[in-house]
């Protein structure tokens, strides 16, 4: 690993992200506008619908994350670090931000939990693009121990 020259991919990370935010959008969408609890249609069709705009996009967008699992040990190791940490972060971060809007407007949730599957995607391409970056660059990190390659 020391010798080889880190490919930072920018063109799957482009398209990891786009696939991401998309799969936001399509996430949003059905927490605003269909799993509202509102009236309209019967509440299995909107589950089925909502669920299937949550569910598939992110499917497809995980899907980009896949690695050579077996042969590329090095992205493995990233993949899961990086999947760990991204977990944390969403879910912390959701847990501050909905807190503090309810401590001024009760009952306010601004992170629905059926777009955490989209923010865990979007941070983990972030994140292991960082990390990806940073050790390109032999700079320190977290993934290797604070140490440069």
């Amino acid at each position: 690993m020391e010798n080889e020259k880190i490919d930072l991919r920018w063109g799957k990370f482009g398209l990891q992200l786009t696939a991401n935010f998309g799969a936001l959008a399509t996430s949003s969408f059905a927490s605003t506008q269909i799993l509202t609890g509102a009236p309209s249609r019967s509440a299995s069709v909107d589950a089925l619908i909502g669920g299937a705009l949550i569910l598939v996009p992110f499917f497809l967008a995980a899907m980009l994350a896949r690695v050579p699992y077996h042969t590329d040990e090095f992205e493995r190791r990233l993949r899961n670090w990086s999947m760990t940490q991204s977990g944390i972060i969403v879910l912390v971060a959701s847990a501050v931000a909905n807190l503090t809007v309810h401590a001024t407007s009760p009952g306010a949730t601004i992170i629905s939990p059926y777009i955490m599957p989209a923010l865990f995607l979007i941070c983990h391409a972030l994140y292991s693009q960082y990390l990806r970056h940073r050790i390109a660059h032999d700079r320190p990190n977290a993934f290797t121990g604070g140490r440069t390659c």
